[in-house]
């Protein structure tokens, strides 16, 4: 058997365990060339070329402010700090983001394997891919994750 010694450090092997996994996630969707679609390469591009949201879009002359100067600050410091190209921001953003959203809740649990191993299993309860996700693990999860939002919110409430 283990020592009390020995013991005690259970607790915190299963927490660096744990965090090193939910870190290393969003580093291997990111190994596979996974670039986001949607406001993220907007986001690098517009800090990138230092414009305006006015010089970038066509909008209403109505529309002055900058709709997220908080991320727009953190990429500007990012790309000033390591000199990061626009796909380097992308990926910035990926890591950054999915890493703060899967360990934001580890400080309130108690077993943070048990909620790792619940956001797995709810991520991956489907065995089978479809054809063109094979290559692509991340699309599986993305389209797993839309397809369970898209059924919560049409489906039927009690009447």
């Amino acid at each position: 058997m283990l020592s009390e010694n020995m013991k005690r450090y259970i607790p915190l092997a299963v927490w660096i365990v744990v965090v090193s996994t939910l870190i290393f996630i969003p580093l291997k969707i990111n190994s596979y060339g996974f670039l986001p679609g949607d406001d993220a390469m907007r986001h690098a591009a517009k800090t990138i070329s230092g414009k305006t949201w006015q010089q970038i879009l066509i909008m209403r002359s109505d529309f002055q402010i900058d709709p997220s100067p908080g991320w727009q600050a953190v990429l500007a410091r990012v790309h000033q700090g390591f000199g990061c190209d626009t796909e380097q921001l992308v990926i910035f953003s990926v890591v950054a983001l999915m890493s703060l959203v899967l360990l934001c809740a580890l400080p309130w649990f108690r077993r943070p394997e048990a909620w790792a191993g619940g956001a797995f299993r709810g991520g991956h309860h489907h065995s089978g891919l479809h054809h063109a996700d094979r290559a692509r693990p991340a699309l599986h999860f993305y389209r797993r994750r839309a397809h369970h939002d898209f059924v919560f919110m049409v489906a039927p409430g009690k009447r």
